[in-house]
This record gives C-alpha cells, sequence and structure tokens, in this order.
C-alpha cells in the first residue's frame, strides 16, 4: 500500500508542468568551474544551466581565481533556452624553453644573462621573442633568436663550429750525412763467407715440380710425344698429407629403468606437497567490493527535443562534478520536456546517488514499463542491498541474470551477495561464471578464493586427478 502511494506521488510530481513566461539561460566556460554572477547575484559555476531567468537583457560576469573576468550581455527570450560560451584567459602565463647543444655543456644566456649549462630546461619563460647565446671555449658562439609561446614547451638545438688551430709546420731535424761502410780485410788463411741461402718451407717445397719428363712412343706407334706431369717432391722431413676420418662421439648410455621410476615418483611426491601446502595456504581478509551502479543513459536528437537533450546532458555532467542536487534538479526539467523511460531511469539514478526514497519507485517504474531493461535492474538490487534488504536484492539478481546471461558484474555482485548469506555453494558457481565473463578480474578471484574456503571447496566441489587424494582444508 505505501508503496502505491509512493508511486502515485512520484507520478504526480513528474506531470506537474513548470509555469511559462520565463527562459533559461545554459552558460559554459573554459575551463570549467567558474563562478557565475547574473545581475550582481553568485548563481553557481560553470557548467551551468538557470531556470526560470525573467525574459530581458542580463549582466553575467563570470570569473576564476588565476584568469581574467568574462563580462558578457545576454538576452534571454521566454520559454527558450539561451546558451553561451566564454573563454577564460589566464593571468601571467608562461612558457618552457628547452635549449641542447653539439657539444654539451655549453653556457647558454638568455636576453644577456647566464641561465645555466646546456642541457638546460626553463620552466618559466615570459612569452614573446628572445635571443639565446651558446658559448664554449675552442668553438664559435651560437646565437639563435627564439619565439616561447604561452603554455607550450620550445625545443631549439644549436650545433657549435671547432674553432680551427694556426697550421705551423714543424721544420725536420737536419739528418747527418750518411757514411759508407768500411770494406773489412780478408785474411790469406781465411775464406770470404757467404750469403746465408734462405730455408724452404715444407709447404712451399712440396708445390715445387720436377721438370716435365718426355717419353716416346714404342716403334710403329704414331710418332707424338707426351708429356707426364711428375708427381710433387716432398722434402725430407715435410710429412705428407693425411686425410682426416671423422671420428663420431660415442652414443650415450640410456637411463635405466630404476632410476626413471625414481625420478617419476619423486616428481609426483613434490607435486602432491605443493598441492597441500596451496590449499592450506592464508585465505586473504575481507571481501573485495561489489561492482559500480550503471551509468545514465543520455538522450539523444532522435529520442527527444533538442533542449530536453542539451538539458539531460547538462544535469549529467553536474551529477559527475559533485553537484547531486542541482543535477537532479536539471534532471527533473529535463523529464518534464521528455518523458520517456530513459529519462525515468535518469532520474531515478539521480535521486539514488541523491539518496533520495524516491529511487526505488522510479527503478520499478522503469522495470514495469521495460521488463528487459538490464541498468534499472542491476541499479535497483545494488539500492536494496545498500538498504539492508538482501533477500530483495537477491531475488532481483537472479531476474537480471535470467535475461542478461551475459552480464559479469550482475554475476559477481549475486555471487558475492550469496556469500555474505551463507550460501557458499551458489556463491562459487556464481562467482566462477563471473570470473569467465570478466576475464579473470582480479576482484573476482579474491571473493572466489573466499567463498571456496567458506564452502569447504575441497570437500563439496568436485575434483579430478590428483586433488581427490589430498585431504580437505581444515
Amino acid at each position: 500500500m505505501a508503496r502505491s502511494s509512493a508511486l502515485a506521488a512520484l507520478l504526480l510530481l513528474l506531470i506537474a508542468t513548470p509555469a511559462y513566461g520565463n527562459g533559461q539561460l545554459l552558460l559554459e566556460s573554459e575551463p570549467s568551474g567558474a563562478e557565475v554572477v547574473l545581475d550582481g547575484r553568485v548563481l553557481g559555476r560553470t557548467p551551468l544551466l538557470a531556470a526560470e531567468i525573467p525574459d530581458g537583457s542580463h549582466e553575467v560576469v563570470v570569473r576564476r581565481e588565476g584568469y581574467q573576468s568574462g563580462h558578457l550581455t545576454v538576452q534571454v527570450l521566454p520559454d527558450l533556452t539561451t546558451r553561451r560560451q566564454l573563454q577564460l584567459r589566464r593571468l601571467g602565463a608562461s612558457g618552457e624553453l628547452r635549449v641542447t647543444s653539439e657539444p654539451a655543456g655549453a653556457q647558454v644566456l638568455l636576453d644577456g644573462r647566464p641561465v645555466g649549462r646546456t642541457p638546460l630546461h626553463l620552466r618559466r619563460v615570459a612569452p614573446g621573442d628572445h635571443r639565446v647565446v651558446l658559448r664554449r671555449p675552442g668553438y664559435r658562439d651560437g646565437t639563435r633568436t627564439v619565439r616561447v609561446v604561452a603554455d607550450l614547451a620550445t625545443v631549439r638545438h644549436v650545433p657549435l663550429g671547432a674553432l680551427r688551430a694556426p697550421n705551423v709546420a714543424a721544420r725536420p731535424a737536419p739528418k747527418a750525412p750518411a757514411q759508407p761502410p768500411r770494406p773489412r780485410a780478408v785474411r790469406p788463411t781465411e775464406r770470404p763467407r757467404q750469403a746465408p741461402v734462405p730455408a724452404i718451407a715444407p709447404k712451399v717445397a712440396a708445390k715445387r715440380l720436377a721438370p716435365p719428363t718426355v717419353v716416346t712412343a714404342p716403334p710403329g706407334a704414331p710418332r707424338r710425344p707426351e708429356v707426364v706431369r711428375p708427381e710433387p717432391v716432398t722434402p725430407r722431413g715435410a710429412m705428407s698429407p693425411v686425410p682426416l676420418v671423422p671420428v663420431r662421439p660415442p652414443a650415450p648410455e640410456p637411463l635405466p629403468w630404476k632410476h626413471m621410476a625414481f625420478y617419476g615418483a619423486m616428481g609426483m611426491f613434490f607435486t602432491l606437497v605443493a598441492g597441500v601446502l596451496w590449499q592450506r595456504r592464508e585465505v586473504p581478509a575481507g571481501w573485495q567490493e561489489e561492482k559500480p551502479l550503471a551509468r545514465f543513459q543520455p538522450l539523444t536528437p532522435g529520442n527527444g527535443p533538442m533542449a530536453a537533450v542539451e538539458c539531460c546532458l547538462h544535469a549529467i555532467r553536474l551529477v559527475q562534478a559533485g553537484e547531486v542536487a542541482l543535477g537532479t534538479e536539471t534532471m527533473l526539467a529535463a523529464y518534464r520536456q521528455a518523458p520517456t523511460p530513459r529519462m525515468v531511469y535518469n532520474l531515478g539514478l539521480a535521486w539514488h546517488l541523491a539518496g533520495s526514497p524516491l529511487a526505488e519507485t522510479a527503478y520499478r517504474t522503469v522495470v514495469r514499463l521495460d521488463p528487459i531493461h538490464r541498468e534499472a535492474r542491476y541499479n535497483l538490487a545494488r539500492l536494496l542491498a545498500d538498504a539492508g534488504r538482501p533477500y530483495e536484492a537477491l531475488v532481483v539478481y537472479r531476474e537480471l541474470v535470467a535475461i542478461a546471461p551475459d552480464d559479469g558484474s550482475a554475476w559477481f555482485n549475486l555471487g558475492t551477495l550469496q556469500a555474505r548469506l551463507g550460501l557458499a555453494s551458489d556463491a562459487v558457481a556464481a562467482l566462477r561464471r563471473a570470473r569467465r565473463l570478466l576475464r579473470d578480474d582480479p576482484a573476482c578471484r579474491h571473493n572466489l578464493r573466499l567463498a571456496r574456503k567458506l564452502a569447504a571447496w575441497w570437500g563439496r566441489v568436485p575434483r579430478s586427478g590428483f586433488k581427490r587424494l589430498l585431504p580437505a582444508s581444515r
């Protein structure tokens, strides 16, 4: 009965239409977050959608710390949305300058003032043209005119040319005149020395051939001399070449079967020990948080008038920026212009973030109008679980995975909720499904380990292979 009355109150609130005769003003600035003052009255911060603005001319001031204030005059028309955008300029903007040289280590003069050595990075340089001079001993000075732009980094590389040394040729020292060798007197009983004969290497001597021999044919044969080339003569002490014979390495002996059996048994033993230690390891503490709420569904130009589309987008920006109360009011104004199930879902999500009890009624209205709306069921289950009604949330989650079996976030939240309620076996199955859909998500793997320990996994879940030999975890 209470739910029916709340639904009736929601429908009456949504059907009510605003008064006509006033206009709306949509202000955006770059950067956003600037304070808006309309006719001396502070309205909020950009992006801002101000409703119920009297028609006529208004003075608007947009100001933000560190930027120049923007002034503009806006003409607001009745029953229409006036949109204005403003670009704010920064105060005391500066740029960056990076100077490198070849070779490095050159002194840098910026407008005649030394600022350091290359490679140099100056972070706060006034915008405009500057004269940069690079000096290094032994090299020519490098001069450049660099233009620095605000909020940008300017890079310059200056190669330095080396100075040439004076070409002074060293005079060679005078050489002493060469004297002829004195002849040595030969005694009468002494024989003159002969020049030593160079030794012939064995390989070179082996290549020398004896003179060819002419062999004459026997009588009666045609007289045609035949030249026979003799074999190369091998000098004394030289070894004749011996052909190399390939030597095959000995084949390895096969491993005895006793050794193979021993190594196999040791491998199985260590595998069993590792499995036992893995199952008895410390369990991580605490459950990972559930997956976040489903996002807004903004309107498109084909699903509603342009004013409703802009109003919906602005409401989403306000909620994302933290202005939940103002965003909820803006979303309500957008719904009045385009009352569709999508706008009811967006309004319910805005109320959900604002902590309003009307969020549950809005979600249930969307489910009644569109039974296959996945986002509404998902957010409704999250709302019920957070409100301390886990069994109702469990029913909604089961309906959601029935119509959307590929939703990994729904399976994850369902498994986590079942584990907290003590349904460990069902939780393990749901978290396994979520792990396959979410591609081995770390949070899903963490909760699955906790659910397995809670369910005495080694005693209840089917096992295969050598795991049957392991004892159940404590």
